[in-house]
């Protein structure tokens, strides 16, 4: 008892310290932020610091601060909570969820007001930057459960990147890999770059410092005025405005130690012109500015194949159910327990001795449910090429197969019997996508076809399986998110 007491007027004593020091010194606090947290890595003398953002999910972010507080960092490191309010959020709830973490050093910041997703991410970063000192954070939302060792694996892997690359600026333990469990350890150092899933993530200060003026423009242009003057097509003439001055900022962009592996311009272009055939409406996020701004300084983030965590999200503002499983968030792969963690970290531009061709030819746009499939094997660590078709919407950039030594597999993907007719097959092995009912009826009218040119046939969860399991059998046909383990399988075999 007498330690939380003399706790307790420790932090008054600072908090005291800090209102003489900000009013002597005359530093302005324009954002109103706590006046505990002023110079708190200095306070504490860490220069790391873990922040955590909560809204209206408390039995997510139970889970989540669960979690947390498993990982060894939680005896140390301090964890500064963000609350977002207005009438809809459950601010008691998750104060006290607070209350009864097993974490040392936690504080709150809990907002007057409803700042909304995209704004609450920018003030929390300016926050534990600009106003607590830290050199480096932990960011976390109330949707991603981590292993007992995710803080330590981020960290680490941080340590690597600083070590061999220039232009690494964020990094992160979760992705959305579907690799076989049992193989989840052989690759648990293997990391990639993606573009998808900023979550989880560690990020330095000279990195926020490079992106400041880009995200902070985004802030005050489209998020202010509790976003009643944003919408999606000014946002997108904001991005392709940016991108028409791209040699200006690429000009002041770090020293480049890591080419990218992802067209991060066509990514941006492709957002551009998906937003502008949208209606007007009011959009609230970031995610795609943080894209920009990290281009546009020249930086990259990595993460690991394997995920050390699972994304819970599936009611938010994000996603709904059905886009949470269309996704296949549930069925990913999680390293709950590490091996060794201590060993070297390897950046590879895929994990394994396996490449897959894919071959397209219908349309100047790949399919979602396509992209999709392509999502998946890139992100389990596969190399991924396109063949036969230049395509607006594809993002990793290609490289001859004779630099791998791979394995090359094919995946045909078209809806017309004379280009299935014209296939021909690729050794070691080949396969044909099938994602709607009306090409999942012409494979099983031409079933002797099929099963001459190709090893097996893949397809969504559920999408005609049993008739097709019916027609081919079992072996021959295989779910969208199994590929990963069906092939890692084979190349065994094969």
């Amino acid at each position: 008892m007498n330690g939380i007491k003399n706790m307790k007027i420790k932090r008054i004593l600072l908090l005291l310290f800090n209102c003489f020091a900000l009013h002597t010194h005359g530093i302005e606090n324009p954002h109103d932020y706590p006046v505990e947290l002023y110079e708190l890595a200095y306070q504490l003398q860490c220069d790391t610091g873990v922040v955590v953002i909560a809204y209206n999910r408390p039995d997510y972010f139970q889970k989540v601060v669960d979690a947390l507080e498993k990982n060894r960092e939680a005896h140390y490191l301090p964890f500064v909570f963000i609350l977002d309010g207005g009438p809809n959020a459950t601010q008691a709830e998750n104060i006290e969820i607070i209350k009864h973490a097993n974490i040392k050093h936690k504080y709150i910041f809990a907002h007057p007001t409803n700042y909304g997703c995209g704004k609450t991410l920018i003030d929390s970063r300016r926050l534990m930057f600009e106003w607590c000192k830290f050199e480096k954070i932990l960011f976390f939302e109330d949707d991603l459960v981590v292993s007992p060792e995710y803080i330590t694996v981020t960290l680490n892997l941080y340590d690597y990147v600083q070590k061999n690359y220039t232009n690494v600026g964020i990094v992160q333990a979760f992705n959305r890999s579907f690799i076989p469990k049992d193989k989840l350890h052989k690759y648990a150092h293997n990391i990639i770059e993606t573009y998808r899933h900023y979550w989880g993530y560690c990020i330095d200060s000279k990195t926020y410092f490079a992106i400041k003026d880009i995200m902070e423009e985004h802030e005050k242009n489209h998020l202010d005025n509790s976003y009643k003057t944003a919408n999606n097509q000014a946002i997108a003439d904001w991005i392709s405005n940016k991108l028409k001055l791209k040699r200006k900022y690429l000009q002041k962009k770090l020293k480049s130690s890591l080419k990218s592996t992802i067209d991060w311009e066509g990514f941006l272009n492709e957002i551009i012109s998906i937003m502008k055939k949208k209606p007007p409406f009011i959009r609230s996020g970031q995610d795609y500015e943080m894209r920009l701004a990290l281009f546009l300084s020249g930086i990259i983030k990595l993460n690991t194949v394997i995920s050390r965590a699972q994304y819970i999200g599936a009611v938010g503002s994000s996603h709904s159910q059905k886009t949470y499983d269309k996704l296949g968030y549930g069925y990913a792969a999680q390293l709950v327990s590490e091996l060794d963690n201590k060993n070297g970290f390897k950046w590879t531009p895929s994990a394994h001795n396996l490449a897959i061709n894919f071959i397209y030819h219908d349309k100047l746009r790949l399919p979602n449910n396509l992209k999709r499939l392509i999502d998946i094997l890139h992100e389990s660590g596969f190399h991924i090429n396109l063949l036969n078709k230049q395509v607006k919407n594809f993002y990793y950039k290609q490289k001859t197969n004779d630099c791998f030594e791979k394995k090359v597999y094919s995946i045909l993907y078209t809806k017309h019997y004379k280009i299935i007719n014209q296939f021909v097959p690729s050794k070691p092995l080949s396969f044909i996508y099938a994602d709607t009912k009306k090409l999942v009826d012409l494979i099983i009218k031409h079933k002797a076809l099929i099963k001459a040119k190709f090893n097996g046939i893949i397809i969504p969860q559920n999408l005609g399986l049993e008739l097709l399991i019916e027609t081919f059998g079992k072996h021959f046909c295989i779910e969208e998110y199994k590929i990963c383990e069906v092939l890692m399988e084979l190349a065994v075999e094969n």
